[in-house]
C-alpha cells in the first residue's frame, strides 16, 4: 500500500498544482467510496422501548439506504451515534475493530478503541482458531494473551467485560451443516469469510497443502456457564472468571 501511495502522490499534485500534504486530510468520501469499505461489526442491544425503536430505524437504515455493493448491511457511525443515548454498542466478535487493534497495535491504542464501547465482548480461545488456521496469529497462546490483554485493559477503564459464546449452532454434532455452510459458494459465487479451501486460481503446490492439513473450522456451538467457564481456566482467576 506504501508503495501504490508514493506512485499515486505525484499524479495527484500534478493534477492540483496548489495542493499541500495537509490538504489531503481533508478530502470528502464519496458515498460510493463509503459503500466499498470493509467494515467492523458490533453488537447493538436496546436498553428500553425507546430503544427498541431506534433499532428498528437503525436496520431500516442499514437495510435500505447504506446496503454496500455485495448486498451487507452497513451501519455508518454517524447514523449510530444519532441513537447512541438508548442502545448499548457491543465490541462484538474476532471481526471487530477492537480485536484488530488488540492483536495488532499497542495498549494506548486498544484503551481508544475500547472507549467507542459501552461494553467489552470476549469469546473462547477456539473461536478465534480460524486467525491462527490461516497464519494471522501464531497460536492458541497469542489468543489468549490478546485476550488478556482486552480484558484487563477494559477492567482499567471502567468497562464492563462479558464473555459470550459466539454461538453459531445448538450442538457440537451441529458443526457438520455450518462446514458445508461455509464450503459452498454463495450469492454472486462469493465465498463464505471462513472458507480457507483452494480456489481456482491456487497453485497446485497452495492446493495440495490445504488437502493434506485441512483446516477444521471454529467450534461455535452453545457452550453451558460450566463449560464458559472452563474455556476461560487459562485467566486463572476464579472470581474473574465468575465475573464475566
Amino acid at each position: 500500500l506504501a508503495e501504490i501511495f508514493f506512485i499515486m502522490l505525484p499524479k495527484l499534485f500534478e493534477i492540483n498544482k496548489e495542493m499541500r500534504h495537509k490538504d489531503i486530510g481533508e478530502f470528502k468520501y464519496t458515498e460510493d467510496v463509503l459503500m466499498s469499505l470493509h467494515p467492523y461489526h458490533v453488537i447493538l442491544l436496546a436498553k428500553n422501548q425507546k430503544g427498541l425503536k431506534d433499532l428498528y430505524k437503525i436496520v431500516s437504515d442499514v437495510s435500505i439506504k447504506h446496503l454496500s455493493k455485495v448486498g451487507n448491511p452497513l451501519l455508518l457511525k454517524s447514523v449510530l451515534n444519532e441513537y447512541r443515548d438508548d442502545i448499548l454498542v457491543g465490541s462484538a466478535c474476532l471481526n471487530s475493530k477492537l480485536f484488530e487493534v488488540a492483536s495488532t497495535k499497542s495498549i494506548s491504542k486498544l484503551e481508544e478503541v475500547i472507549d467507542e464501547y459501552d461494553y467489552i465482548e470476549v469469546q473462547p480461545p477456539m473461536v478465534y482458531s480460524y486467525l491462527v488456521n490461516k497464519g494471522q496469529i501464531d497460536d492458541l497462546d497469542e489468543v489468549k494473551s490478546i485476550i488478556k490483554d482486552i480484558i484487563y485493559t477494559a477492567k482499567r477503564k471502567n468497562k464492563l467485560v462479558v464473555a459470550t459464546s459466539d454461538c453459531h449452532y445448538v450442538s457440537k454434532e451441529d458443526k457438520i451443516f455450518r462446514d458445508i455452510m461455509i464450503a459452498n459458494k454463495g450469492l454472486r459465487n462469493i465465498r463464505h469469510p471462513l472458507c480457507l479451501m483452494p480456489r481456482d486460481n491456487d497453485s497446485e503446490e497452495e492446493k495440495n497443502k490445504y488437502y493434506k492439513n485441512p483446516i477444521p473450522n471454529p467450534d461455535q456451538m452453545f457452550l453451558s456457564t460450566d463449560e464458559m467457564k472452563e474455556a476461560f481456566s487459562f485467566l486463572n482467576d476464579d472470581k474473574l472468571i465468575d465475573e464475566i
